[in-house]
């Protein structure tokens, strides 16, 4: 076991991702849903969420926020290898589950007019609430995500970076209001991981 720092963090998760592992046993803290999702109630609305805990994680752990992308399924995405990162780094890792926007497609509200959903507010909330429900550490929360759960990455870092100490997106970048706002922004750790082909998010153009 190693700890996870900013940096080790960036760099677990750059080598973790590259093979999209099959191993993610899921630790069950509460009872699910018939969807099979674990859930929070935000506002009035029930969000749904999976999480992970290695066997015998200690007290003060780190805890990764991983994002869905657009259209994307919490459930699969816990299928991608970030769980077995976890056990071999002893972190906790969350995988919350979007709402659907006003075309009735799963996403995350990261100032991109999709919605009115108060995605920022839930996160913060979240992980709040699992910070003091499995005894982990405030000080070493971080959030990733991939393509619409990016660009999600990037507005919570930029205005929470008291909660999310570093980020790390994947064919996401940063949303065109988050851009505008970014003289107000706090320096923070980031990784951006991008396709040089891509043209659906493409690498030098934010979206608005």
């Amino acid at each position: 076991m190693v700890p996870i720092t900013r940096f080790g963090f960036l760099l677990g998760l750059s080598v973790g991702l590259v093979s999209f592992s099959l191993h993610a046993e899921e630790a069950v803290p509460d009872k699910t849903n018939s969807r099979g999702l674990f859930t929070y109630d935000h506002e009035g609305t029930e969000r749904e969420y999976l999480i992970h805990r290695p066997k015998d994680l200690p007290k003060n752990a780190p805890l990764v926020v991983f994002l869905h992308g657009y259209r994307g399924d919490a459930r699969r995405y816990a299928q991608m290898g970030m769980s077995r990162v976890a056990d071999e780094n002893q972190f906790a890792v969350v995988y919350p589950q979007g709402l659907k926007d006003r075309r009735d497609i799963t996403h995350w509200n990261a100032r991109m007019r999709l919605s009115t959903v108060d995605d920022i507010g839930f996160l913060v909330a979240l992980i709040d609430h699992l910070q003091k429900k499995y005894d982990l550490d405030p000080d070493r929360t971080f959030v990733s995500g991939v393509s619409n759960g990016g660009f999600m990455s990037y507005t919570m870092v930029s205005e929470h970076p008291d909660r999310f100490r570093a980020a790390a997106s994947i064919i996401g970048t940063v949303s065109g209001e988050s851009w505008r706002r970014r003289d107000q922004m706090k320096p923070v750790p980031i990784l951006q991981i991008s396709g040089l082909s891509d043209n659906i998010v493409p690498v030098d153009r934010s979206e608005e």
